[in-house]
């Protein structure tokens, strides 16, 4: 049973009580305060009362909690461009709102406003994944950016497949020590922060198998190491044919070390930097005439290589992926694929 009184300012407030406790709530009228009063009891009963304070934590607050929260099961670089993107792309939009005043309608219009590239898209992500949050905490009913049209299409351009034809153009314009990174890069598939992540002790130099122990990746502050790989904290191992690693082992002629050094070093006997790569990369690319070769595709050409002959099974564990869907660009279907797999069964059932 609700109580019943009118404030001084017209309204009418109701008190009442459900389980031991005493709430409160204002309406215009009487009649109004009794429906209130009715669906609010209703929600007691079904669990889903919010309280009054829920969805007025700000939203840059709350996001903030969100990425502290998910700090230990995101990659440190994934982690930069999350927060990267929240200030510069979200926060001046609804860092200063309310969780419980971000409609639909504002996320559509802001989403409207960006630029049609792949920033668009994973700024709604995490626009999504902060949101979620709050919904699963139950500071507000639903997820204002969950069914917007378009957010999750990938508009970006279709990256180039380069050939091996091209990336040897590439590797003929290196340094001997700069070409046996290549080498280990494309007979691997390792990220390029794996691969300068590596000590000696991470390669056996008889059997072909590299440990994937650590790992080089961009935080606040620059480039710094981490355990294990991008997606395991374990890391991973890969296997390399060994008769193909001719440079990789006139480079560890060149340059002894003990097991625990870093197995690529620059001039000055450090680490190899990702800085230094980078400008090395850069320049054999241009003279080769391929400056839109990026580092990175060696890895897409060594998976989509890989891919021809392994179960997709075979792929993400060769790539240290956790998720298919990051696979699947590497299999790629043509022609003469079809005409492989078609003989290939034909020759299977003779």
């Amino acid at each position: 049973m609700a109580n019943y009184r009118q404030l001084p300012s017209g309204n009418v407030q109701a008190r009442f009580s459900y389980e031991g406790r005493k709430y409160t709530l204002t309406a215009p009228t009487k009649r109004q305060a009794q429906i209130a009063v009715a669906k609010q009891l209703a929600d007691l009963d079904r669990g889903t009362f919010k309280e009054d304070s829920a969805g007025k934590q700000l939203f840059e607050d709350w996001a903030e909690e969100v990425m502290q929260a998910r700090a230990s099961r995101l990659a440190p670089g994934t982690m930069v461009n999350y927060r990267t993107w929240l200030k510069k792309h979200i926060n001046p939009t609804f860092g200063s709102m309310q969780l419980r005043h971000i409609r639909k309608i504002d996320v559509d219009q802001w989403f409207s406003k960006m630029d049609k590239t792949t920033l668009r898209k994973n700024c709604h992500m995490v626009l999504s994944m902060v949101l979620r949050e709050a919904v699963d905490n139950e500071l507000i009913q639903t997820n204002p950016a969950s069914r917007v049209k378009d957010a999750r299409k990938d508009v970006s351009p279709k990256r180039p497949t380069f050939t091996k034809a091209e990336f040897d153009r590439i590797y003929e314009e290196a340094t001997p020590d700069f070409k046996a990174l290549l080498t280990l890069l494309f007979w691997s598939g390792m990220r390029i922060g794996e691969a300068l992540g590596l000590d000696r002790r991470h390669v056996d130099f008889t059997t072909g198998w590299i440990d994937i122990e650590q790992h080089f990746a961009n935080a606040p502050g620059g480039w710094k190491m981490f355990p294990g790989t991008k997606h395991s904290d374990t890391g991973r191992r890969v296997h390399l044919p060994t008769d193909r690693l001719g440079p990789v082992w006139a480079y560890v002629d060149r340059h002894p070390a003990l097991s625990s050094d870093p197995f690529f070093t620059g001039k000055l006997g450090h680490r190899l930097s990702k800085r230094a790569v980078d400008t090395q990369w850069s320049e054999c690319r241009e003279r080769a005439g391929l400056p839109t070769f990026r580092i990175h595709d060696i890895r897409h050409l060594h998976l989509t290589l890989y891919a021809q002959r392994a179960s997709l099974k075979e792929v993400m564990d060769r790539a240290g992926q956790r998720d298919y869907r990051s696979v699947l660009r590497y299999l790629h279907s043509d022609e003469q694929r079809q005409m492989a797999l078609t003989q290939s069964l034909s020759e299977m059932m003779s």
